[in-house]
């Protein structure tokens, strides 16, 4: 059959259509879900037609990104065009993107024997969750006008979704239909029943600490940072002013998340973080902190803080933190410093622009310090970046540990 003209024929349907499941290997029960590093496929066939469809995560925790590939063909030399498909996510994915790779049947236009993605965009239904693939042509579609996706040479679609935050745990089930040129009905597989899928409650629980400095000048960035426990916890913080979310989500990497922000308006502004986890970590979040804005005295000169920390620290031994800050005014003021917000000594005159304190941290972990200097007149405030130190039990000095008893009681030697 020429690919230039496609014939109208009759499909054998699903008349006989055959399901072949097979499942990634090493699966385990975990408290009434399935733990699997692998992924798990489904392959049905219609006609000359077979459509496996793969999830990379079968169970997954909320907040994890989860791809789905679906991949086509054709079991002899019988044409067959792509007209739509439709993908039925598992409940709670939200859509990030679609991509395809499938080859048009459109010799006019140069697009004969090349691979390409559908036409339009792809979104996902605010209600049923569902998502539409369309190959289109001008007219009633036939002949070298056509512009369907030709399953013959192999197609690949690829759908990435992420599993909401709030999901609750559970089983789930996904779906796919399309609709073939020349057949009459369309290709239903809702539910793919030999694909187990669940979404698993988060077995690692975090907790999210948020640093802020506490002025801020109207107009000028300012950093915001998020510190979560465990530092090796997966996923996202979405910054908050109040109720107001502040930019998009920001991954977080060794505990950290942080953001420039500049606030527009003066007033007492509540920053708060929400930490949304994935890879079986739980969602947490940091009550808000105050950072009072006002509008910079015009005439007052710029400055720069610069806090210098140890990389790592002893829990109850003294470290030295220190800030200088710089102006081209005379400089009058105070430095701050804190502690994952929270502030660490009083604040410190300026001086000659070169401030210190010996701290004695006493808890174990990172803590995420910064300096924030509230400039007097003349001078503007500014605040440093933030910096992790690593903090680590103090070591066990040789001869200092116990032994216990030696057979019950004392013992003496030569009696």
């Amino acid at each position: 059959m020429a690919r230039s003209v496609m014939r109208r024929t009759v499909s054998k349907m699903l008349v006989g259509a055959m399901a072949v499941a097979t499942l990634g290997v090493g699966q385990a029960v975990l408290g009434g879900g399935v733990a699997a590093a692998d992924p798990v496929s489904q392959t049905v066939t219609t006609d000359n037609i077979k459509a496996t469809k793969t999830i990379d995560k079968p169970n997954a925790f909320p907040g994890d990104t989860v791809v789905s590939t679906v991949t086509f063909q054709t079991t002899n030399i019988i044409d067959r065009y792509l007209q739509n498909f439709t993908d039925h996510p598992p409940q709670n994915y939200v859509l990030q993107g679609v991509t395809a790779n499938v080859w048009r049947g459109d010799s006019v236009s140069g697009g004969w024997n090349k691979s390409g993605q559908f036409d339009g965009s792809a979104t996902q239904d605010s209600v049923t969750g569902l998502v539409r693939l369309d190959w289109k042509g001008p007219g009633n579609c036939v002949a070298a006008w056509c512009r369907l996706g030709l399953l013959n040479k192999g197609a690949t679609l690829t759908f990435t979704y992420k599993v909401a935050a709030d999901a609750q745990p559970g089983p789930r089930t996904t779906g796919m239909e399309f609709d073939i040129y020349s057949f009459n009905n369309t290709q239903r597989w809702v539910p793919l029943n030999q694909l187990n899928l669940s979404v698993q409650q988060p077995v690692t629980n975090t907790t999210t600490a948020v640093t802020v400095p506490p002025t801020a000048d109207k107009g000028a960035p300012v950093t915001l940072s998020a510190t979560v426990t465990p530092s090796n916890a997966s996923g996202t913080v979405q910054f908050k002013d109040g109720n107001t979310n502040i930019g998009g989500s920001v991954p977080v990497a060794g505990g950290i998340a942080s953001m420039s922000h500049t606030f527009t308006t003066d007033g007492s502004h509540a920053i708060s973080a929400e930490f949304s986890g994935s890879a079986g970590f739980s969602n947490s979040s940091a009550a808000g902190r105050l950072v009072q804005v006002s509008t910079p005295d015009p005439s007052a000169k710029e400055s720069a803080t610069l806090m210098t920390a140890p990389d790592n620290a002893t829990a109850g031994t003294s470290v030295r933190l220190s800030a200088q800050v710089s102006s081209t005014a005379p400089l009058t003021g105070t430095v701050q410093f804190y502690d994952g917000g929270n502030p660490i000594g009083p604040r410190i005159p300026v001086g000659n622009g070169v401030v210190g304190i010996d701290h004695i941290f006493s808890t174990t972990g990172p803590h995420q310090i910064s300096a924030s200097f509230t400039g007097g007149p003349g001078v503007r405030g500014s605040s440093s970046t933030s910096q992790t130190v690593q903090v680590a039990d103090a070591p066990i000095s040789p001869g200092t540990g116990s032994l216990g008893s030696l057979g019950g009681g004392s013992s003496t030697f030569g009696s």
